[in-house]
């Protein structure tokens, strides 16, 4: 039984991420002050500093709960039977959906993750909080929270266990260059063309794969 303190600091910390998107998609993060997302979310300042030390902390934060999001969706997906690199796909142009809608947000995140230390350890997010965000979500506790990284691996693996790509593919080549099409692309058109986001990833993502099983082919 989750008591209710434990579900209103859920809330909270839901709130004050919302807050922070909501004003990420006008304005950039050093214009955004920490004390008008904890007016947003109905809270005081220590109790916002409670929950995260800093704005930073907040849109990392985001990144995890994208990570539960997606990550839900690709289980709902492969449950269907739908093949690994059509979940990547999916991935990747819903994420464009979203980004089209507000360019900026996307941008922001991409230079925060830049800037995050290589070493930074996250605590999982909270089982009630994860209860919170997807209510209709069966053992959401087994799903990532890692971000892109932790999304990635595991799908093309299945990809090459399914013939979608080579046996001999590198695992990390791959993820590593998955991963470039999913940040480059926004950064090479999304102020510019935002619209333009969702069919450059399917173009991209075709080359790669058919780079992929080129490569593969030709190694003796």
């Amino acid at each position: 039984m989750v008591g209710l303190r434990e579900r209103k600091r859920a809330q909270t910390r839901l709130s004050l991420v919302d807050a922070l998107i909501e004003r990420l998609a006008e304005r950039p993060l050093e214009e955004i002050q920490v004390r008008e997302l904890a007016e947003a979310a109905q809270v005081s300042l220590a109790t916002l500093f409670n929950y995260f030390p800093t704005k930073a902390a907040i849109l990392t934060h985001f990144i995890q709960l994208w990570s539960l999001r997606m990550a839900a969706r690709c289980r709902r997906l492969r449950a269907e039977c739908a093949s690994p690199l059509s979940v990547v796909e999916t991935l990747f142009v819903e994420t464009a959906e979203e980004t089209a809608a507000h360019p900026q947000v996307m941008l922001e995140l991409i230079a925060h993750q830049a800037r995050m230390p290589v070493d930074l350890v996250l605590a999982p997010v909270e089982p009630v909080e994860r209860g919170l965000l997807l209510p209709e979500e069966e053992d959401v506790g087994d799903l990532p929270d890692g971000g892109l990284g932790a999304l990635l691996p595991g799908l093309l693996r299945d990809a090459i266990a399914a013939g979608e790509l080579p046996l001999r593919a590198d695992l990390e080549t791959l993820t590593l260059a998955t991963a470039s099409v999913f940040f480059g692309v926004p950064l090479l058109v999304g102020r510019r063309d935002p619209g333009a986001i969702a069919p450059l990833y399917r173009a991209q993502l075709a080359l790669l794969w058919a780079g992929a099983q080129q490569l593969g082919g030709s190694r003796r």
